[in-house]
């Protein structure tokens, strides 16, 4: 039923009902349950399932459109929440919001220009000419700023259109926008058109206005991001791409040289520099460092194709920096060998001093030659210069355990600030999730809660971040969690990561409650979002380890919040075979017994189960007669059977043999139904008993699925979730019966049946990143390349996990595991790394193909793991 907001709702208070939803779904509270749609496994529910089951309770569709509308009450704080949306570019918000107030676009020219309206511009400006100049809005910015910085709405026309007006009546073409942060380089209206946005037509008028084509943003950011359409307006405006910019001291080529894992979108840029006529050889950082381009690559851990490119059009590899080093000493120093010959067949001189061999071999992990280098001349530590002594950050950035591990047995400082952020190497090593850096660091006992001088955050704080806002391709954040937490690290109060690193924060505040025997705290932990089914490096659980404790009141406390007593470790070991291990104590016999084989209690209740599993139709019949409650009772279990999504289940759920207890069902499965509804099954059984029904095989494979599903609809059931179940375990036959039935296929059903059309509906109304991840998952299991692509082009990362999968496989593990090799070449194509591990089994996408027998593709994903890396 759905529930009414109060007339002036909070949203703490929200977010406090939230948490006590999840916590009494994984109680196994019955109304709780009730909330859950067909097929979800409680005990694998998340605070944000929690969330958004809450939400569509108070009829939205999403916890964010909640928010929206509690944070938007007003007409001033919705038209805040507007701008800041079309800002943003939250499509979705800014169409919630303009669908409850259609007119909440006209209420001010902030609003009309960041939605890139410009009859509603032109409408303010009549009224008010001087409106082109003033400041205000959420971020006291100008009309034109929030035209050219908006995201959402009008495209580049329309922007253009509005801004010729807001042009004309006096606004400032150079006008900026002034991060605290970084107070000297102002965020001007073009950096808004060209390297936020792609908008070649605005640009175009903004540089006509007067805007200046060199100012310290625009150009650089437009060749991050490969705007080619924009660098080819700034390129017509004179745009100097071999210039240094003011502030920042650098060129558009120095600065894309600045990290690690060039994005694809950075090497397009800078191929369209180096093709465009920008000069490699203009050096950056003149008073300090005075390095060009190639020597930043080459000091930046070697991408050697970027070097090849940069060599190509004309880099001088005998150039020297400030400190009178080559690009070639610079690749030697960080042991780049394939770079260094690259450069000395390219014309660099072969110059390398003493401490530059010293530290190629320790970056290389060659103890043998770094100790020859050191007993020919003991000095060579004590004469490191500061840009030497950073290398173990150079080490730590490009995971180089054994780098790590040498320097520290030579008395490297493995605390060592870097100038910019002053973070330790653990620290960086933390923020990309280098996981084996951070490990022999950790080794080295290095200070674990450390803070840097600029955030003043600990590792474990980088690493929080590092996963949520700066994630790096191939980085395993949670790992690195685990490493410093297994160390002792201490967890900030306030911290926020992604779900994967949070889990393991949360599964080690369990682990340490449950060592304390602190029953209360561990049911506190339980609410607040952890979950008692994380698996940690050994494949435990907390139930393991609470049944190894010998904690009887923590192992029922654990199995009644949905802990999985089924879940092996890696060496093959279930929870009640720790507690077995234990002492024979009160405790141990209490364990096991609660561990013990799943059972329906009641003896009537089993009675009619054995019937129903027998097709005695008479005897069922007897049973409901003489016991009226029979159809409306559940069973009593003692923990869970086969799973939360049947716990507790209702007598008619059993006509679905789903979860599979014999693998088989009567040819009169439908007339036993019928028997069971007819005595009055609640609705619910009704509808649960579809998902089961629907999304079951032996159902199928005794031909009485269509027929039950038949029977259920046509007394209450709703087929839409129905449709839903069957799509996910790949029941086409189930799939095409529910919708002649009337059901309604939203995203993910769209996905899986491949029907393209219905599927694009979906899309229009903004998905989330989760429900495009499930599409997606659901349409790589039936095989439609069509719905991948369109999912993929709406905005789905290529990387992306599959959301509410309990092995969170990325798209290209699903693609292995179901053979499909053209949706494999799409992914590949589209970037996704081959490398990346699934949670459960600790597997790649090659992996996934040879245990599912795929053996060609198997090899072609073998062979795109070393491709990639080759990129």
């Amino acid at each position: 039923m759905k529930k009414s907001l109060p007339e002036r709702p909070d949203f703490g208070q929200l977010k406090k009902q939230a948490k006590g939803l999840l916590h009494a779904i994984r109680a196994g509270d019955p109304e709780a349950l009730s909330h859950l749609p067909d097929g979800i496994d409680s005990s694998a529910l998340k605070l944000q399932d929690a969330q958004r089951i809450l939400a569509r309770d108070y009829g939205f569709p999403s916890w964010g459109k909640l928010k929206l509308h509690v944070e938007s009450r007003t007409e001033a704080s919705a038209e805040t929440a507007l701008i800041e949306a079309a800002l943003q570019g939250n499509a979705g918000n800014v169409e919630t919001l303009l669908k409850e107030r259609p007119d909440l676009h006209r209420r001010g020219i902030y609003a009309s220009a960041a939605l890139g309206r410009p009859k509603n511009v032109s409408d303010f400006l009549a009224r008010d000419p001087e409106a082109a100049t003033q400041k205000g809005g959420p971020r006291d910015w100008s009309p034109l700023l929030y035209l050219c910085f908006g995201r959402c709405g009008g495209g580049d026309a329309e922007r253009a259109a509005a801004a010729d007006l807001l042009l004309k009546a006096g606004a400032d073409p150079n006008d900026a926008s002034v991060n605290p942060m970084w107070p000297e380089a102002p965020l001007p209206a073009l950096y808004g058109a060209t390297g936020v946005n792609n908008f070649p037509e605005l640009a175009r008028r903004l540089l006509e206005a007067g805007a200046d084509p060199n100012d310290s943003e625009s150009r650089y950011h437009a060749a991050e991001h490969f705007h080619v359409e924009c660098l080819e307006v700034l390129r017509e405006f004179g745009t100097d791409f071999s210039g240094l910019d003011v502030a920042w001291g650098n060129t558009p080529l120095y600065f894309l040289q600045g990290g690690y894992n060039l994005s694809a979108s950075v090497r397009k840029g800078i191929r369209w520099l180096l093709e465009n006529g920008a000069d490699p050889n203009v050096p950056s950082q003149i008073e300090t460092k005075n390095e060009t381009p190639l020597h930043a690559a080459a000091r930046n851990g070697g991408d050697i194709e970027t070097i090849r490119l940069l060599l190509d059009h004309g880099a001088d590899p005998s150039l020297r920096r400030a400190d009178g080093r080559t690009a070639y000493a610079l690749a030697v120093r960080g042991g780049q060998e394939e770079v260094a010959r690259l450069l000395l067949d390219r014309g660099a001189p072969d110059e390398t001093t003493a401490a530059d061999r010293f530290l190629s071999a320790c970056m290389r992990g060659d103890r043998t030659t770094a100790r020859a280098e050191l007993d020919a001349d003991p000095r060579l530590l004590s004469m490191l210069d500061s840009e030497d002594k950073e290398m173990v950050h150079q080490a730590a950035r490009q995971n180089r355990a054994e780098a790590i591990a040498l320097m520290a047995e030579l008395g490297f400082d493995l605390t060592v600030q870097d100038e910019l952020d002053r973070g330790t190497p653990l620290h960086w090593a933390c923020l990309q999730g280098r996981a084996e850096a951070a490990r022999a660091l950790i080794e080295s006992a290095v200070p674990l809660n450390g803070r840097d001088n600029r955030y003043d955050s600990p590792p474990i704080g980088w690493v929080a971040h590092g996963s949520l806002h700066m994630r790096t391709r191939d980085g395993d954040y949670p790992a690195c969690a685990r490493a410093l937490l297994a160390a002792g690290a201490e967890v900030p109060s306030k911290i926020q990561g992604n779900d994967d690193v949070m889990n393991v924060i949360f599964d080690h505040r369990l682990r340490e409650a449950l060592r304390r025997r602190d029953a209360k705290q561990v049911a506190t932990l339980i609410r607040k979002g952890a979950d008692p089914n994380h698996r940690a490096d050994d494949g435990t659980t907390a139930l393991h380890l609470a049944a190894s404790l010998g904690s009887a009141e923590t192992v029922e406390l654990l199995l009644a919040h949905g802990a999985r007593s089924w879940i092996a470790d890696k060496s093959g070991k279930l929870p009640v075979d720790h507690a077995k291990e234990g002492d024979d104590s009160p405790d141990q016999i209490a364990i096991i017994e609660l561990f013990g084989n799943p059972r329906i209690e009641d003896p009537v209740f089993q009675k009619a189960v054995e019937a129903i599993s027998a097709g005695d139709h008479e005897k069922l019949q007897r049973l409901l007669a003489d016991h009226p409650m029979l159809c409306r009772a559940r069973a009593e279990e003692s923990g869970q059977y086969a799973g939360s999504y049947f716990f507790q289940p209702y007598l008619l759920e059993f006509v679905a043999e789903n979860p599979v207890r014999t693998g088989k069902l009567p040819p009169n499965s439908a007339e036993l139904a019928q028997a069971i509804i007819a005595s009055g099954a609640p609705k619910e059984a009704i509808q649960k008993t579809l998902g089961l029904v629907a999304s079951g095989k032996v159902a199928r494979e005794c031909g009485v699925q269509a027929g039950l599903i038949e029977l259920l609809v046509r007394h209450g059931a709703d087929p839409t979730p129905g449709l839903d179940s069957a799509v996910s375990q790949g029941e086409w036959e189930a799939a095409e019966v529910l919708l002649r039935l009337g059901a309604r296929p939203g995203l993910y059903a769209a996905a899986g049946l491949g029907r393209l059309e219905t599927l694009k509906q979906a899309l229009s109304r903004q998905p989330s990143p989760e429900e495009l991840s499930r599409a997606a998952g659901a349409a790589i299991q039936g095989g439609h390349i069509d719905c991948v692509r369109d999912l993929l082009d709406a905005g789905l990362a290529a990387d992306a996990r599959i959301s509410g999968h309990p092995y969170s496989p990325t798209l290209l593990h699903q693609a292995a595991w179901f053979g499909r090799a053209e949706i494999a070449d799409l992914l590949l194509e589209r970037g996704a790394d081959p490398h990346v591990w699934d949670t459960q089994f600790r597997g790649t996408p090659a992996g996934w193909a040879q245990h599912a027998g795929h053996r060609e593709l198997e090899a072609r994903l073998r062979e795109a793991e070393k491709s990639f890396v080759q990129k």
